[in-house]
């Protein structure tokens, strides 16, 4: 298994609920293989954020 770079996973972090949001106003529900990969990606931001406590509050500065 490939390894991630501490600057990689933190971009995945900061990144992560762009995506989500994104994904959430352009999927389908009659859309399940999209609808179930934001599902699992969701299940891996609510772990992300519970194993660093991460600030889900904080603004994307760009």
């Amino acid at each position: 298994m490939r390894s991630i770079s501490n600057s990689d996973f933190s971009l995945l972090i900061d990144k992560l609920p762009i995506v989500m949001q994104y994904a959430k106003e352009n999927i389908t529900t009659s859309d399940l293989k999209a609808y179930n990969a934001l599902r699992m990606l969701s299940m891996l931001h609510k772990k992300l954020v519970k194993q660093n406590h991460i600030n889900s509050n904080r603004n994307d500065k760009e």
